[in-house]
């Protein structure tokens, strides 16, 4: 119980934890990952670049350069199953661009 007093009493004279450093930090790491695909991807180090960037969409599932990127690695191996996974979750995320952008028409 002393715990619980404790963690209520910091989050209301302290400010509890500051959401915007939690996003911030996030973000930094996705753009620290993409950065590290893309320069694995200049290396042509492609399951290197393959797996920093599905680091990226693990932290971010709709990022739309991520998935386009592994879509272009992917497609390296037309017949393979993660390149029909990466085709068709880059169709969902530009279908859903697509209806949110008619939805404001």
């Amino acid at each position: 119980m002393s715990g619980g007093a404790l963690g209520f009493v910091w989050a209301k004279m302290l400010g509890g934890v500051k959401e915007e450093a939690l996003t911030d930090d996030r973000a930094d790491k996705i753009a620290s990952l993409m950065e590290t695909g893309l320069q694995k991807l200049a290396e042509l180090d492609l399951q290197g670049a393959r797996t920093a960037i599905s680091q990226a969409l693990e932290m971010d599932p709709d990022n739309r350069a991520a998935l386009t990127h592994l879509f272009n690695i992917d497609k390296l191996n037309p017949k393979s199953d993660a390149f029909h996974a990466t085709a068709a979750r880059l169709l969902l995320r530009l279908q859903r661009e697509h209806d949110a952008d008619e939805s404001f028409a």
